[in-house]
């Protein structure tokens, strides 16, 4: 009988996906430890746009938004903990990705209710489908 053999971890994984009818851009984080996201962006945002984070390392997922120290443009990041075929971590995709259209509209200051719910599906169908496009080129 032959052995089994464990299959290695995925290694972290980042890549950016840049929107171009908002002219958003967000940087996607996978695999990586939350202590080195927090870090990093302790490290490049302005004081006050971070004041009322609050720091969990114990998610699966979190949305960031806010203000780079040096040029004070909006940055988008999205923390994945784990990524796989799993219908549970496709699902933490999709929750994290209705934070970052709020967070993209709020931004843009397009208002989020039932009248333009089509611009928001727009907007999350393209992020969830390059997402899962990206995904898919480093897990599967």
């Amino acid at each position: 009988m032959k052995k089994a053999t464990k299959k290695a971890e995925p290694k972290p994984y980042r890549f950016v996906i840049d929107e171009p009818v908002y002219m958003s851009s967000c940087t996607f984080f996978v695999g990586y430890p939350y202590a080195l996201i927090e870090r990093e962006i302790k490290a490049k945002a302005t004081p006050e746009s971070i004041k009322d984070f609050t720091w969990d390392s114990g998610v699966n997922g979190c949305a960031f938004c806010f203000n780079l120290k040096d040029s004070g443009a909006s940055c988008f990041v999205i923390y994945l903990k784990n990524y796989s075929t799993w219908t549970r971590h496709k699902a933490i995709l999709g929750h994290e990705l209705v934070h970052l259209i709020f967070q993209i509209f709020n931004n843009k200051g397009v208002p989020v209710r039932q009248g333009n719910d089509e611009a928001f599906a727009y907007l999350f169908e393209y992020y969830f489908n390059a997402v899962l496009t990206e995904l898919a080129k480093k897990y599967f």
